[in-house]
């Protein structure tokens, strides 16, 4: 009897560590949630910031180069022409850093889901 009481009550404390796992869990992810939109609006905001005032320097400088505001020299040819290219090299390093990368917060919700809290038994056997 005290062997079955004991199972019983290891049992119970088992579920109960189940649940609280499952609610810290539960914290941990809307943490990620929110984190994961805090990037995303970082991200907007410095892509904005740095891609605006490189694509008005770009234009300027093919105005420049391809002589609608004038015409040039030989040695300003050959200054704006390492300006675009350097512009474009900085454009490609936005495009690479500012690159979307699959999000991964939101789209695993089924895996969590399903173990829902009717469920900490499932929680408790993929814990052992």
């Amino acid at each position: 009897m005290v062997v079955r009481l004991n199972k019983v009550l290891e049992e119970k404390q088992r579920g109960e560590k189940a649940r609280r796992l499952y609610r810290e869990l539960e914290e941990s992810i809307q943490e990620l949630r929110r984190l994961d939109e805090i990037k995303s609006e970082f991200v907007s905001v410095a892509s904005h910031e740095l891609r605006t005032p490189l694509a008005a320097i770009k234009n300027a400088v093919q105005l420049i180069l391809t002589g609608k505001t004038g015409t040039i020299n030989e040695t300003q040819v050959k200054f704006l022409s390492m300006a675009e290219r350097n512009i474009n090299r900085l454009m490609n390093i936005l495009n690479d850093l500012f690159k979307p990368f699959p999000d991964r917060i939101g789209k695993d919700d089924h895996e969590i889901r399903r173990f829902g809290p009717e469920r900490p038994d499932r929680i408790h056997s993929l814990l052992l």
